[in-house]
């Protein structure tokens, strides 16, 4: 089965290949953009210059300018910068980088690295196709793609064929075609009638019959059986015993998504009679705890999940979810009640393969022996600055205490915030501090008396008051911004958690070597809390300027205040010295190589690269930096041999090759 995999992959980037690597230009729409291909010839010598014309116009405009890009750091920049853009397409990793780099330096077109020649992403690092966004729905466009030198003389000029943004909805006639499962894992394969185009897909899954269907991470493959093409994915975070329905959305290369597949549902059939439900339940009055006390016993107990509880104010009423248990609980106190009223409650077990059926209903009463049916009397409120003052009358003699209530704008609702005891005073006092609170207009304030039944009275009608005061965000101030450690971080002075409730945003700005924005201000941290001064950035690159600034976050995150200074930090390109003064001379054992070592502590080793006439050079030996000869014991006489080497620092960046270096081999 693996040989299968890997020979349909190798087919679909052949396929793949042929669509794209053609001598003429291109364009491919997708659902958010057009994708041009300019051509195989990589922009080494020339520039690529695209131009936009819509359907009916008469004027060509300019799209971009595209070149080879000028070393590794820069092609491995533009990769990263593409794969944001494309996230639905694979990406080469840093071995794989390394690779391509190597083998774009020694040739003239892209075609050099066969499948990966295909892909949108790789086509934008080096130079030849572009992602074009600033287009309109329900238009045609066509591209020319012009061959400029350096003196700016035009070496080529074609011109795509007229396409319509956006890419229309492929069709790959998709089927479900088996289902695996194991331990904590679920293999889908899908029966794919037209492959041609096809690149991966989404999956999509839910627990059976409870809440949304919600993406999935997953690396789709393919595999050929009986001569008929299939697609697979699994599902390696699915837990045993849990059913699931699943169903995966297409895309081919551009990301244009096709019609999704139809669902698949994913349980263990032999279990589904084993699950849990009550068999007996009872409600009863807890006076000294001032609550009502529910017991239950259930069947099947290891096949439950968790057990729901409801209540409801009267049998046929609408019964509300008050709380979630483990299954292993049979017991449960309901604190919030009011005496002297009757309550009904019914459990439902979530087990393995759904919900019981609900228990029956019982009911149970709160004793008390007195009511508390008067709400607190005459409330009044004021403001003294961030300090608000209630006062009311305490008009029962029985009252032991009171609980105050406050929300925030006229829709919150009220929280209780604290209890008090009553006091032998006839004029009750409560204050209550705004200073740490998040910022409303208006807060609102109720009370509720407590008797010595420890029952509650209704709650007094509400106070209002207004915040006469408007939310302050302030700015951020003194950003600095120090590379160390491979990271940036970012400093500011602190801002009080009132005046950035919402806590900072971080924004940066890339600049590239030759002084270029790549990305203008853009945030790259929305979640650093109030009373945090502080934010580490470990997204950058060598050879990039970057400028930091910081905005507050008030009360709506979508407040923001201005942004501050901003602080600019440059990362150097560390590229290491390579040796000097390499010399040949050619002994019986063989050539011997000698050279110069560089003072630079960051070396770790030298590759020797060595070359025929005519030939690749190619990587022979690797030493450590403290070797300054080596000797070549694998040459043949009547050949004449370069050599060249490059050093490589603890970072693996190399250097740039000596000068080569040649010798002939005696007859």
């Amino acid at each position: 089965m693996i040989s299968m995999k890997r020979i349909l992959f190798v087919l679909l980037l052949f396929w793949s290949f042929n669509a794209m690597a053609r001598e003429d230009p291109a364009a491919l729409p997708g659902p958010k953009g057009i994708f041009v291909y300019c051509g195989p010839a990589l922009a080494k010598t020339f520039t690529y210059r695209v131009l936009r014309q819509e359907r009916g116009g008469k004027e060509w405009q300019q799209v971009g300018s595209l070149r080879y890009p000028r070393n590794f750091e820069e092609f491995r920049g533009k990769l990263e910068a593409a794969s944001l853009r494309l996230p639905f397409l694979n990406t080469p990793g840093k071995d794989e980088q390394t690779i391509m780099w190597r083998t774009l330096s020694h040739s003239r077109v892209a075609d050099s690295l066969y499948g990966w020649a295909a892909n949108p992403v790789v086509l934008q690092a080096t130079g030849s196709g572009l992602w074009d966004n600033g287009i309109a729905a329900g238009t045609n466009y066509r591209y020319e793609v012009l061959q400029l030198d350096k003196a700016g003389k035009i070496l080529s000029k074609k011109v795509t064929k007229e396409v319509r943004y956006p890419g229309h909805s492929p069709n790959f006639d998709i089927q479900s075609a088996g289902i695996k499962t194991g331990k904590n894992r679920v293999e889908l394969d899908f029966l794919v009638n037209n492959i041609n185009g096809l690149a991966g897909c989404r999956l999509f899954r839910q627990y059976y019959q409870q809440g949304p269907f919600t993406e999935i991470p997953v690396r789709p493959f393919f595999f050929n059986k009986n001569n008929r093409y299939y697609l697979g994915v699994i599902d390696s975070s699915a837990t045993t015993r849990i059913p699931y329905r699943y169903f995966i959305v297409p895309y081919d290369e551009m990301g244009n998504e096709a019609k999704a597949s139809d669902t698949v549902n994913v349980y263990d059939v032999t279990r589904i009679n084993n699950n849990s439900y009550v068999t007996y339940i009872h409600a009863r009055s807890d006076t000294s705890r001032h609550a009502i006390v529910l017991t239950w016993h259930l069947a099947n107990p290891r096949e439950a999940l968790s057990v729901d509880i409801y209540r409801g104010i009267s049998y046929d009423s609408t019964y509300q979810r008050i709380s979630s248990v483990s299954p292993n609980d049979t017991l449960f106190t309901d604190r919030v009640v009011t005496p002297v009223t009757t309550y009904f409650y019914s459990i439902v077990v979530n087990g393995v393969y759904g919900r019981s059926m609900p228990s029956a209903r019982v009911s149970a009463i709160l004793h008390a022996d007195r009511a508390n049916n008067l709400p607190p009397q005459e409330v009044t409120g004021r403001l003294n600055g961030e300090v608000v003052t209630l006062n009311w009358k305490r008009i029962q003699p029985d009252t032991r205490g009171y609980y105050i209530y406050r929300s925030s704008n006229f829709t919150g609702a009220p929280k209780l915030i604290a209890s008090i005891l009553s006091s032998r005073d006839s004029v009750q006092t409560f204050t209550d501090s705004l200073r740490k609170l998040p910022y409303s207009p208006v807060y609102r304030y109720a009370i509720r008396s407590e008797n010595s039944s420890y029952k509650l009275s209704p709650p007094s009608d509400f106070v209002t008051i207004n915040n006469p005061h408007p939310q302050k965000i302030d700015v951020p101030a003194k950003i600095t911004a120090r590379y160390q450690d491979g990271k940036v971080m970012v400093v500011w002075d602190n801002v009080p958690a009132a005046h950035a409730p919402g806590g900072f945003r971080v924004e940066r700005r890339d600049i590239n070597a030759q002084g270029r924005v790549v990305e203008d201000y853009h945030p790259i941290d929305t979640g650093t809390p109030p009373g945090i001064n502080y934010y580490a950035d470990s997204t950058v690159n060598d050879g990039m300027e970057y400028l930091y600034r910081v905005r507050s976050i008030g009360f709506d995150n979508n407040q923001l205040s201005s942004p501050g200074l901003p602080a600019s930090v440059f990362i150097p390109l560390e590229v290491p010295l390579p040796p000097a003064h390499v010399r040949v001379i050619s002994t019986k054992k063989g050539v011997v190589l000698q050279w110069d070592t560089p003072l630079d502590t960051s070396i770790h080793q030298y590759i020797i690269y060595r070359a025929v006439t005519g030939g690749k050079p190619s990587n022979i030996k690797v030493l450590p930096s403290t070797a300054n000869n080596w000797t070549d014991t694998s040459v043949k006489n009547g050949n004449t041999y370069f050599y060249y080497l490059v050093s490589v620092n603890n970072k693996k960046k190399e250097s740039a090759p000596t000068q080569p270096v040649g010798i002939h081999t005696g007859n």
